[in-house]
């Protein structure tokens, strides 16, 4: 008999299907070594996946207090939880975590952390900022830029060499223009043409283009519907909230910062969770500034520290061809450069159609209940071996079934769909390398202790959110260039 075998005899533990490779046990944690593979968990609505998620996050930032973690949490559960655990955690470990904590919380309607586009700070030049923005309003609009020739050439020529435009257009602390002002600069020739004249010499591509092509050789109709191609396009960077976070001259934080320092960085989108076009922007411009900091990286170097990525159902990452594209490459072609990713979602029908097959790549599973038959059956399939020896098992009745493997994943499908509030399977690696031996089944999930008021949580986020963050107004003056730039002091 096998070691998992013996296991089963002599500790037998709660009940689950005769299924070859699961194991009960009372370990939920993840071998945290082993998320250089990656990681996912998916589970329905109130199956507990959330708070199991922020344990899985709070004891790897106390095991590994020098390492970066990046959080993307769409709803603002996740936060939720995780500043209620920091709060019931003892010192000193509440003090240590609490000093590596910022929270950015987009779209708050009184304060904001500005992130703009283009900075020396990011630790990238300007021609890659460029082009990586370039690239996320690309994805962003892939099927209208298909469908319309004349947004095809908005974004795909115009919108490079404005962007390379701005990033020349400095002030005097050298902080350069953002897309903010590339509004004023596409609906006025004459602003344009002294901006470039001006400012040219520093991106010879850009002065070329736009004397030598777009305002020489573009007739005005053309000129006039591209502008309306790319003031569509930079419209979620319109509203007052988003023009503070993206017109400000610099960033209150940045991955780089994130990697060197070991600190937590939270981006709770609750303020913008019903504006889809603000969280798309907001998003993917995090989520691209994070993979240009990972590729500045030399593959193999052992001073690369081990990053973590947490996105927690992020509907433009998870459902848009080009980001699930992102999201599936970093296990098997960035462990090089130690970069980690969790991804928390609901159900496959999340994904685009190209992750649903590339998310396994992901190689720790955990899953809790899911409602769809389909999507069951599915996961089970990737989770559990088959047995057919469990065919001798059925009834004659049965015995058609279990001529192909149907028959016991429709029993484990049928059990997935019937798990309990924190019952759950992992399916985890050990190392990078080694799989464990069996799937983990977990009855419940590890208790948290609840004690702590909403209020407690509420002042400890608006706490975070002020030691990055500038008044709302104050930001828009310095974006409206009514005030001067005040840099704030980080506390």
């Amino acid at each position: 008999m096998s070691l998992l075998d013996w296991r089963r005899i002599l500790f037998p533990g709660p009940k689950h299907p005769p299924i070859p490779n699961v194991c009960a046990t009372n370990n939920d944690s993840l071998y945290f070594e082993s998320l250089n593979r990656g990681g996912l968990c998916i589970g329905s609505s109130g199956t507990g996946k959330t708070e199991w998620a922020a344990k899985q996050i709070i004891d790897y930032a106390i095991e590994y207090p020098d390492r970066g973690i990046l959080i993307l949490d769409a709803s603002g559960s996740l936060t939720r939880s995780l500043i209620r655990m920091v709060l019931l955690l003892p010192e000193p470990l509440r003090t240590q975590i609490y000093r590596r904590l910022i929270l950015d919380i987009p779209g708050h309607p009184d304060y904001v952390t500005p992130f703009p586009f283009f900075h020396p700070k990011y630790g990238t030049d300007y021609e890659e900022q460029s082009q990586r923005v370039t690239k996320n309003y690309e994805t962003l609009y892939s099927e209208i830029i298909e469908r319309t020739p004349i947004m095809a050439l908005a974004i795909r020529e115009t919108l490079p060499q404005l962007c390379r435009l701005l990033t020349a257009m400095q002030n005097d602390s050298g902080d350069p223009s953002q897309i903010t002002e590339a509004k004023k600069l596409i609906l006025d020739a004459k602003a344009l043409r002294k901006a470039v004249k001006k400012y040219g010499h520093l991106v010879p591509e850009a002065r070329w283009y736009f004397l030598e092509d777009y305002l020489k050789h573009v007739t005005p109709h053309e000129r006039e519907l591209r502008s309306y191609a790319l003031r569509s396009v930079l419209g979620n960077v319109e509203p007052r909230t988003m023009r503070a976070r993206f017109g400000y001259p610099y960033p209150l934080w940045t991955s780089k910062e994130i990697d060197e320092e070991g600190l937590i960085c939270i981006v709770n989108g609750e303020e913008i969770i019903n504006q889809e076009k603000s969280q798309a922007i907001v998003f993917t411009d995090v989520f691209s500034q994070f993979f240009a900091h990972i590729n500045t990286r030399v593959p193999h170097d052992q001073k690369n520290k081990p990053i973590l990525l947490v996105i927690d159902e992020v509907p433009m990452l998870l459902r848009i061809k080009g980001f699930a594209s992102e999201i599936a490459r970093v296990s098997p072609q960035y462990r090089s450069r130690n970069c980690q990713i969790f991804v928390i979602f609901q159900a496959l029908w999340q994904l685009a159609e190209n992750l649903k097959d590339q998310i396994w790549s992901l190689g720790n599973v955990t899953c809790f209940l899911v409602d769809d038959f389909d999507e069951a059956y599915r996961i089970s399939q990737q989770l559990f071996n088959y047995d057919p020896s469990s065919g001798k098992q059925l009834p004659d009745t049965e015995l058609l079934l279990a001529e192909t493997d149907r028959g016991q994943y429709l029993r484990d499908d049928n059990w997935l769909q019937h798990l309990k509030h924190r019952e759950c399977v992992i399916k985890r690696y050990v190392t990078e390398a080694q799989e464990e031996e069996y799937v983990a089944y977990i009855q419940r999930t590890t208790d948290n202790p609840q004690e702590i008021s909403d209020e407690s949580i509420q002042v400890m986020k608006e706490i975070l959110l002020k030691r990055r963050a500038i008044p709302i107004k104050e930001a828009l003056s310095v974006v409206n260039q009514e005030e001067p730039i005040k840099r704030p002091t980080i506390s």
